[in-house]
């Protein structure tokens, strides 16, 4: 595959790959709902399931098989490093604690699969088993869901306009996060329209990418860090919308710097969102 030009007939070909397998995987999660045990538990209200690792082991044999010769990295299994420039991202079951919970409201979880190819995004798919819905994208070709063909980031440039989502806060991390978290957090109530916290990173990505908010900022911090494989496929959604994504610094986005957190726009007031949160990361 590595061989192969990296044109649109490829991507193509990859993308309809990751979105057959995604459904799939929804399936077997569906299946596994009825049959729902922890199988690890990696911190207070964060646990993998049995239908985690179902779901899983199906997207990494239909990649093995397909193509054996790409690296993965996938959320319960890590990292299979090849020589190849392509890399598979998998979460297998992204909610895991949505998806165990009885309650309907709480029921959002998504198989999410992406497709780096040199450490960029080039192809993210969603799929939400519950709805049926699939959110797609390839690289340069714009974002779409079954009802939608394109969608669009909105043209909104006054911050006071603006709904702004914000990550939540987790007492991991640290007391001096948090005071600077709720300075974070009291700047963007003041300056913007209306400013949230969500624990929900594929709703505050798509909030921005359908043009129903127009900035979502994510700190990151040690023992709250953000991974790859939670991001990616929204990042791209996000970019191909027509906003920006790059961490607090206004670096690009990749795998090898979610340090310094990540904001997410319109691009029409990414400047001013850098600008509110350029002190969370100072001494």
């Amino acid at each position: 595959m590595d061989n192969d030009v990296l044109n649109e007939n490829t991507l193509r070909n990859l993308q309809g790959f990751a979105e057959k397998t995604a459904i799939k995987a929804g399936k077997i999660l569906i299946e596994y709902q009825n049959k729902i045990s922890i199988k690890v538990q990696k911190d207070v209200q964060d646990f993998a399931t049995n239908a985690d690792y179902a779901s899983e082991k199906y997207i990494l044999e239909q990649i093995r098989s397909h193509f054996p010769d790409h690296s993965i990295l996938s959320e319960e299994s890590g990292s299979e490093t090849q020589s190849s420039d392509y890399r598979w991202v998998i979460d297998p079951l992204d909610g895991t604690s949505n998806y165990a919970s009885t309650l309907m409201m709480q029921r959002y979880y998504a198989v999410q699969i992406s497709l780096d190819y040199n450490k960029n995004v080039m192809i993210g798919v969603v799929y939400q088993p519950e709805s049926g819905m699939m959110i797609s994208a390839i690289k340069g070709k714009g974002f779409h869901n079954l009802n939608h063909p394109i969608l669009h980031v909105d043209d909104i440039t006054d911050l006071s306009k603006c709904r702004v989502y914000l990550r939540d806060a987790k007492k991991q991390m640290g007391y001096n996060n948090i005071t600077k978290y709720l300075q974070l957090e009291r700047h963007l109530i003041t300056y913007s329209y209306r400013a949230q916290g969500i624990h929900e990173m594929p709703i505050g990505f798509m909030a921005i990418g359908t043009g129903s908010a127009q900035g979502y900022i994510l700190p990151a911090t040690k023992g709250y860090d953000i991974k790859w494989w939670d991001v990616a496929p929204h990042i791209l959604f996000v970019e191909e919308a027509g906003g920006i994504v790059t961490d607090f610094t206004g670096a690009k986005i990749n795998s090898d710097n979610l340090g310094k957190g990540i904001i997410a726009s319109n691009g029409k007031i990414h400047g001013k969102l850098i600008s509110l949160g350029k002190n969370f990361y100072s001494k």
